[in-house]
């Protein structure tokens, strides 16, 4: 029989990407709404 070389990603790499992209998404939600907030304080003054 002919050996296969099936090239996939196993379990814990794909949920160490999902916790990576999990962070970075709530990095900038965190960013965008502090930049949200600075934008209505600064419409309110002006």
């Amino acid at each position: 029989m002919k050996s296969m070389n099936i090239r996939a990603f196993t379990l814990v790499e794909l949920i160490v990407v999902i916790t990576i992209v999990w962070v970075f998404s709530t990095i900038g939600f965190v960013s965008y709404s502090g930049y949200l907030t600075w934008a209505r304080d600064s419409n309110r003054i002006s």
